[in-house]
Parts: C-alpha cells; structure tokens; sequence
C-alpha cells in the first residue's frame, strides 16, 4: 500500500539518520503533517502514527547527550523548563496521591512529554537559517492540503469535521488544518510587515486559509483570525504597512464571513459579528449526550462541582492518566464518564486529572514562553519572538476550543513554539557541527 510504502521511507530516513537530530527533526514536521492522510486515505496501519515516538525518543537522547550546547538551563529560558518540571512533577504527585495505575500514569507522560521533548530538541539543534527552511516547507505544504481541500471537497463531496486536506478524511482533521492555518497566518503577517516576503505571499496564504476553513466550516479561525491581527498590530511597530495589513484583514474577513454563509446551508443565520452567536457556538448543544454533558464555557464548573468533590481532588484532580484513553486500553474513569464529553477540550481534561493547580501549572508554561519571548530585545528576534508569543497566546485559546494540544499536531505547535528560542545565526549544537566539519578538512 502507498501509505505503508511512505511510512517505511520516513522510518528509513530516520534509521539512516540517527545521528543527525536535525534531519530528524525536518523529517518530523513533515511526517506529522501528512501521516493522518497516510493512515485515513492511503491505507497505512495506525501503527506508523508511532513514528513519531521514535523520532521524539531519539531526539530525546541526542538532547541529554549534548548537554553542554542546549539551552535547556540557559538564564532566559530556564524559567520554561522548570515550569515544565514543575507540571510534571505535580502530575507525579497526584498519581501518588490518588494510587493511580502506573500504566496510566506513563501512557498519560508520553501523551503530553512527546511534544515538550520535541519543543527541547528544535530549540536545541535548529538555527535561524532552519525556522527559515521550515517556514517555507510549511508554506508549500499549505498549498498542497488547499488543492487537496479542492478536490475532497469538490470531487469527494467531503466538507466539514471531515475535510482536511492532508490531515485526510477522518471527523475532526479540520482541527489538525488550523493549528497549520494558525502558524502561517501568525508568520506571514510578520514576514510581510517586516519585508520577509512579498504581498502576493500574504494574499496566497491567506486566501488558503479562508478558503479551507469555509470548505470545513471553520468558524473558530476567523475569531483566531481577528486575534492574530489584533496582536500582530499591537505588538509590531507601526508603519505604512501595519494600515495596509489591516485593510487587507478586513477585506478578507468580511469576505470570508459572507462566503462562510453562503457554501455552508447550516449556519445561512450565523452572524460573526456578535457576541451572542460567539456565546451560543461555545455553549452548542450538539456537544450534549446526556444533561451532564459539558461545552467549552461550562466545562470547569461542572468538573469541579460534580466530580471533583473533595479538597484533595480539587488540587490535584482524579489523578494523572485515571481519565486517559487510548485505541488499545480506556480507563475505568473513561468508560464511565465519556458521555461528558470532558475528553473533548484540553481545559476539561487537565481539570479532571491534575485538579486546578495542574491545570495553571499548564496554562503557566504558555504564559513563560510569552515572557522569555519578549525578553528578545534585538531587531533580528522581532519576526520569531513576537510570532511566537501570539501563538503562545492562542495555544492558551486553543485549550478552550478543543483537545488538538493532545493530538499528533501539536508536535507542529510546539516547534514552531520553539523557534522564539533560538540563538541567532544558528545554536552552539550547529557550530559544533561546523567546526568539527572544518577541522575534517584540514586534516584530510
């Protein structure tokens, strides 16, 4: 089968390149980036979703062996690993205090350290000249999923929580699509206000996104959408082309808004522009099974006052993995209470398992990549720190929308995260490499 064939290519190049954490890590984003497809619509087993496992434990070995050129405990960016630390450690301790299942407890560690560990490696092995290449990767692989998007949608008749383009066919893929609509949007405004790229860049990138996420009815991207402009004309120096920015975002919003009604029947009365409709899609009844059931805005006060009863597990929730799910095992708790739909929304999910310290210990390592971002006072860091910090900011939104910070994408997210920490030019890891590549010259 083709999807199995790619699948063992990747897992080759891997094989072949052990020792090479950045070939890794290239191979990485791309894999992620179409392994859904591969599975959905290629034919390929499920079990090469676990490539990406094997990349992340490689690089997680490669990351403690070069120790002394990482910047894990660097001053600026000490204060984000031990925020990660402290969550984990915090997890550890409501597993002890709730006597959870061990199996659990480590399933649940790989479901959230994977990207934690990949958000390490790219800030330890990439260089400026790497956040370049992988932008543009990024930028043709946009093109891609909207011409792939044309024809599912037009030729396939998949539309909605079912059309993906290269996240494929299976219900909720549109979720893996704006996380990538998220990243470029972000960066192709601050490539363009900086004179990175040309306009016609921004316009093919942002007619992509609008046109992808009306085709799987993708409301939540034009409020991320107006975030992204909001922060982007806060944040950045203004300038001829901040006001050029804003006309074009609101051309394009108003645009994409009316299109939005007119292809997609269901939501003909959907009107982006009040508060109310913002308040009636948060709290939609089609997320209900049962009376209990929670949505995004109710989801912490139900969890708190209903299942999380007593002081203890109000700290530190049912335990670390107790509610976690996977396609081989489900947990007690999960079969249980899965028609809560707590599953559904990251917010909910940490809540139920680490309580609220947990869940601010999370949402902390968010609010500390904003402020080690910012920390970056240099004009060459603006595009990178900037643009992180707003993705910073909406991966905090994100955890409200829905779970895709569990999902494989965030391997996506959280090394795009990673690029507001790299030193400029390229990281001591790569100097080495150079400097070793110029001494076997001279010696030879």
């Amino acid at each position: 089968m083709v999807g199995m064939a790619i699948s063992e290519v990747f897992l080759i190049y891997t094989l072949f390149n052990i020792q090479n954490p950045k070939k890794i890590i290239f191979s990485q984003f791309i894999y992620i980036l179409i392994v859904q497809y591969l599975t959905n619509n290629e034919g390929a087993s499920r079990i090469v979703l676990y490539l990406g496992d094997v990349n992340t434990l490689i690089l997680f070995i490669q990351v403690l062996q070069h120790r002394k050129f990482n910047y894990l405990f660097d001053r600026k960016n000490r204060i984000v690993t031990f925020e990660i630390l402290a969550f984990f450690i915090f997890a550890l301790i409501s597993v002890l205090v709730n006597q959870s299942s061990i199996l659990l407890a480590v399933w649940a560690t790989r479901n959230y350290m994977r990207f934690f560990t990949f958000f390490f490696a790219c800030y330890t092995f990439l260089g400026q000249a790497d956040v370049k290449k992988i932008l543009k990767i990024l930028y043709y692989l946009l093109i891609i999923n909207f011409l792939l998007s044309v024809y599912q949608y037009s030729i396939l008749g998949y539309k909605g929580d079912n059309l993906g383009g290269i996240f494929g066919t299976a219900a909720g893929c549109n979720a893996y699509s704006n996380i990538l609509f998220v990243i470029m949007i972000t960066y192709g405004f601050g490539m363009y206000m900086q004179r990175k790229i040309s306009l016609i860049k921004i316009i093919i990138i942002l007619f992509c996104c609008f046109a992808c996420s009306i085709m799987a009815e993708l409301k939540f991207f034009f409020y991320e959408f107006f975030i992204i402009v909001i922060l982007n004309v806060v944040l950045r120096k203004p300038s001829l082309k901040t006001i050029l920015i804003i006309c074009i975002s609101c051309t394009t919003f108003v645009l994409g808004t009316s299109y939005f009604n007119k292809y997609n029947n269901r939501f003909k009365e959907y009107q982006f522009y009040k508060i109310s409709s913002l308040t009636t899609y948060a709290t939609i009844g089609s997320y209900s099974y049962t009376s209990s059931s929670i949505n995004r805005l109710t989801g912490l006060s139900i969890i708190s006052q209903n299942y999380l009863t007593g002081i203890l597990h109000k700290i530190f929730g049912v335990g670390f993995g107790n509610a976690d799910y996977s396609s081989y095992f489900i947990s007690p708790y999960y079969s249980l209470y899965w028609r809560t739909n707590y599953a559904w929304f990251l917010h909910t999910f940490l809540l139920l398992e680490v309580g609220w310290m947990g869940l601010s210990l999370y949402i902390l390592i968010f609010v500390f990549i904003i402020i080690s971002a910012m920390k970056q006072k240099n004009d060459n860091y603006k595009l990178i720190s900037i643009s992180t910090t707003i993705i910073a900011i909406l991966s905090i939104i994100l955890m409200w929308y829905n779970s895709s910070l569990r999902m494989d994408v965030a391997y996506i997210l959280f090394g795009v995260l990673a690029f507001g920490f790299i030193k400029d030019g390229s990281n001591e890891y790569s100097k080495q490499l150079i400097k070793l590549g110029n001494q076997t010259e001279i010696t030879e």
